[in-house]
């Protein structure tokens, strides 16, 4: 019989929940032409470059709507989804 154990549990979600504040600060940081925490929060603390929003907006979006072109570059230089659809009007982020 194998014995649950509630802390593993609640592991678990503290680090879902660690997750998606990482996720929630990088979204601000690429909003607010934060290059050197954009780069730290993905390549240190393992924020994926296709992170999306509650409108499924991602990361390069958000760099190509804010003109946050350096981000922009470095998101794609590390593979982001260049077609990814996202947003109101549902678009890639090219045509922003």
């Amino acid at each position: 019989i194998y014995k649950i154990n509630m802390d593993d549990d609640n592991d678990i979600n503290n680090n879902i929940q660690n997750m998606n504040n990482l996720n929630e600060e990088c979204i601000h940081a690429v909003q607010c032409g934060e290059l050197n925490k954009v780069i730290t929060l993905i390549l240190h603390k393992g924020v994926s470059v296709n992170t999306i929003d509650i409108n499924n907006c991602s990361l390069l979006h958000w760099g190509a709507i804010n003109q946050r072109y350096n981000i922009c570059k470095f998101l794609i230089y590390n593979d982001a989804n260049i077609n990814i659809i996202g947003g109101d009007f549902k678009e890639t982020p090219i045509y922003l």
